[in-house]
């Protein structure tokens, strides 16, 4: 059975990952078929490359996996603007430079790990990925729009972001999620 998150909206048994941090959410029991792990050098910046088409990202497996990659790695090496660009716009209910200084502040626990994309699966005109980091499986949304991969935050994250930069911090660190 796929482990749930649990917190408000931070990472959970130190993965330090708010990418992966889900308040509570699951897949419902639902382990995806296994897929090989995605390439482990990847840049930390929303990928353009040849295979981009005029209009955008090509609305490809391959292409919300790379951006899935792309959002966890950034996060990892603590280029938290960068990994912020990869939300959806929707979810950008935090400012980019609050959404870095409270992830700065906090440096949680457990940062540079890079979790694996362990599965990939359409859902309609989306993608559901896996992650998987020390044996702890998450699922999470990537929608396209404006020509990209974004992820989806979980509603729970994005509550906890609402409320603002300081709150979403102080939440933090009285659950112990800051080093």
């Amino acid at each position: 059975m796929m482990s749930t998150f649990r917190s408000a909206c931070v990472p959970v048994a130190g993965l330090a990952l708010v990418l992966l941090s889900s308040c509570g959410g699951s897949d419902g029991g639902q382990r995806a078929a296994q897929q090989p792990a995605a390439p482990s050098a990847v840049s930390t910046s929303p990928p353009t490359t040849a295979a981009t088409t005029a209009t955008g990202q090509p609305r490809t497996e391959a292409a919300a996996r790379a951006a899935a990659t792309g959002a966890f790695t950034a996060y990892a090496a603590g280029d938290y603007e960068s990994s912020w660009d990869y939300f959806a716009k929707a979810d950008r209910v935090i400012s980019r430079t609050d959404y870095a200084r409270v992830l700065r502040e906090c440096r949680p626990s457990g940062s540079g790990l890079v979790p694996t994309i362990s599965a990939v699966r359409p859902e309609g005109a989306s993608y559901v990925v896996t992650v998987t980091l020390a044996g702890v499986a998450a699922s999470r949304t990537m929608v396209y729009e404006d020509g990209q991969w974004r992820m989806r935050a979980t509603a729970e994250t994005k509550a906890a972001w609402s409320k603002g930069a300081d709150s979403w911090l102080t939440s933090l660190r009285s659950q112990g999620s800051c080093g």
